[in-house]
């Protein structure tokens, strides 16, 4: 048959085969798809995802569990897809499929919390590192799900940890850090002895590492405790021990001749292997089997058979071609001690020089690799490191927009507020203003009519005075024109005190002489006052000053009419004193004692008073309004002398 014939035989073979997978996933998938769209789908997408592990159509059957998980929002079912994915891919070995897999699959069990299986994937990827011979990322990475799991205090998910850092370390050589993380796994993993066989793992990894340390003791120690603990795991379960730990059998009893021929004795070292000769007849797997081939080299030569040496040698090397192309320095060193038992010293001599450049080649490329995975986790954990800041930068700029945002929704609110309070306030004002002027009219109308009216009754009053001769109606007439004089000094006061409030007074400046003022007032106050009290000016320092002298006189007379008209006899003092562009001035009276109620609402036009207080207390409002109008202020408090005193500041004025 031509070469042609048989490539077209093989094209139609993986036509006709694809076609028939891709027609059985096809029935598959109608059949699924007639099911009810809940549960039972979901449990069937899984049962045929499970028969198909390994091939192709795992992951169809995969993808599309995971959107009907989706649809259906199943996250345990999701997370189950996401995990298979990893395993389908680690199975194969395919490192990249494996790789994209777990970023998918970290993502969406980190942000559902499902540690157990988030803990699963990441060891599956850790290992391919260390299969790929990448040992300082696998290492790295080892120490990162270390971290977390502490973090979240997930005891399973250190034994996960330790197991890759513990198989990561053996693999480089770092046995002695390889036996710590194998016991410090050992010790999580004694927590659970019924659910899992980690420990056993960690026990058999602990043996091969202390074999590389030379210490058969303690790998005979560990073999013996792994096998025990394998033993009870599998009559708990009423089975024999797995199949797939038939390879460490096999190791065990090659580990044990070994130690025997380290002591010379070869009978015990023949029955250990042939221990493992007979576990070989229904050896399944190509783990150890290099391994089985070179300790009968080392038991041959041990006993002088040098042929049947070098023919086991030369078998274990066919099986570890298969999974190492790359000749060992081990190989050659072999070889050279076989040649050197037969005395065949230059061959000897060659194959040692040999072993002794594969070994510096190794050395080399193992210092190669290891720099340039140091330089893939530097470059990684400051890709990281980089990442992670400008993550945090972006955090921070987002806050700052949001708080610059904040404050100026907040500056433009307040801004609104105040726009619309001033826009009320001006109306206010307005109305208020309006009601004053109407107010102030009003009151200005009315006192003038009021005026008018108590004019014509005192011309009425003046003439029936005159006119009459009864002695009687002249005495009324006489206190009708007293008490209309008194109602016009109160009309005109209230209109005084609303043009003070409403800031309609007008004030006219000009420099007077203070003792001028001063006495012009007292001299115009003494028909007012009682004859038992006396107003008398104390000896002041003249001075010229601007004011208002009609405003001032006012002032002056009104509050010393008050004290005069409220002192019980005695004298009534005022005094002046010059200060810095201002001049104080003060009255008082030993007998002159006001009550708490004076105090308290003398100035507060809003308070009816009774008695006394009620008489003069327009012209202590007027008093106060005036001063307070020209700048200056007024108190009123008790005295030293047990009496009281009316003490007011006025400021000096500058002339227009």
């Amino acid at each position: 048959m031509s070469v042609i014939a048989k490539y077209l035989i093989s094209l139609l073979l993986l036509f006709y085969t694809t076609a028939m997978a891709w027609g059985q996933v096809d029935s598959v998938m109608k059949s699924i798809h007639s099911l009810p769209c809940d549960t039972v789908r979901l449990v069937e997408l899984w049962k045929w995802s499970k028969k198909a592990m390994d091939s192709p159509d795992e992951l169809i059957y995969l993808d599309t569990l995971l959107n009907e998980a989706t649809r259906q929002g199943n996250i345990d079912y999701q997370s189950f897809v996401y995990r298979n994915k990893v395993r389908h891919y680690f199975n194969l070995n395919e490192f990249e499929g494996a790789r994209q897999a777990t970023e998918a699959a970290v993502r969406f069990l980190r942000e559902h919390k499902k540690y157990s299986l988030l803990f699963d994937v990441r060891s599956m990827l850790i290992n391919m590192y260390t299969d790929r011979e990448e040992y300082e990322i696998s290492l790295w990475k080892g120490h990162e799900m270390y971290k977390e799991a502490e973090a979240l205090d997930d005891d399973r998910g250190k034994v996960s940890a330790c197991y890759v850092l513990a198989y990561a370390c053996y693999f480089s050589q770092r046995n002695r850090e390889a036996i710590d993380w194998c016991r410090r796994g050992l010790d999580l993993a004694l927590k659970y002895p019924d659910e899992s066989t980690e420990g056993i793992e960690f026990l058999f990894m602990t043996a091969e590492s202390y074999y590389n340390l030379k210490m058969m003791d303690s790998v005979k120690l560990y073999v013996d405790s792994a096998y025990r603990k394998l033993s009870v795991y599998a009559e708990s379960r009423s089975r024999s021990i797995p199949e797939y730990y038939s390879f460490y059998q096999l190791w065990k009893f090659c580990r044990y001749a070994t130690g025997y021929l380290c002591h010379h004795d070869l009978e015990n070292a023949r029955a250990s292997l042939e221990e493992a000769a007979a576990l070989m007849k229904g050896y399944k797997y190509d783990v150890y089997r290099d391994l089985y081939y070179y300790t009968w080299s080392d038991y041959y030569l041990a006993a002088g058979k040098y042929e049947e040496a070098m023919d086991a040698l030369e078998k274990g090397r066919e099986y570890e071609f298969e999974w190492s192309p790359a000749e060992s320095s081990e190989y050659p060193k072999k070889r050279a001690m076989i040649y050197y038992a037969r005395g065949d010293y230059r061959t000897a001599t060659d194959e040692i020089l040999r072993s002794a450049f594969l070994a510096d080649s190794m050395n080399n490329v193992r210092f190669i690799q290891q720099s340039k995975q140091l330089r893939s986790v530097y470059d990684m954990n400051r890709l990281e490191a980089e990442s992670e800041r400008r993550i945090f930068i972006i955090h921070i700029q987002i806050v700052l927009v949001l708080a610059l945002c904040a404050v100026v929704f907040l500056l433009f609110y307040y801004l609104f507020r105040f726009y619309r309070m001033k826009q009320e306030l001006a109306v206010a004002v307005k109305k208020a203003c309006e009601a004053d002027r109407k107010t102030s009219g009003f009151l200005h109308n009315m006192g003038h009519e009021v005026q008018v009216f108590l004019q014509d009754i005192s011309g009425l009053s003046d003439a029936l005075i005159e006119e009459s001769e009864n002695s009687k109606k002249q005495e009324y007439a006489t206190e009708i024109c007293s008490r209309n004089e008194r109602a016009q000094r109160v009309i005109f006061d209230i209109l005084d005190v609303s043009k003070i409030e409403s800031d309609r007074m007008q004030f006219q400046y000009e420099r007077i002489s203070l003792n001028g003022l001063v006495e012009e007032v007292c001299s115009s106050l003494l028909p007012n006052v009682p004859d038992k009290v006396k107003i008398r000016l104390l000896p002041c320092e003249d001075r010229l000053f601007t004011t208002d002298p009609v405003r001032l006189n006012r002032v002056l007379y009104n509050l010393l009419h008050y004290a005069g008209t409220h002192a019980c006899g005695g004298c009534i003092r005022i005094k002046y004193e010059s200060r810095e562009n201002e001049v104080c001035f003060t009255i008082s009276g030993d007998n002159w004692i006001m009550e708490q109620e004076e105090y308290q609402y003398l100035f507060d036009r809003l308070v009816q008073t009774s008695g006394r207080l009620e008489d003069m207390q327009l012209e202590m409002l007027i008093s106060q309004g005036l001063i307070v109008r020209m700048g200056g202020t007024l108190t009123v408090f008790p005295d030293r002398s047990g009496g009281t005193r009316f003490e007011f500041v006025l400021p000096d004025q500058p002339l227009n």
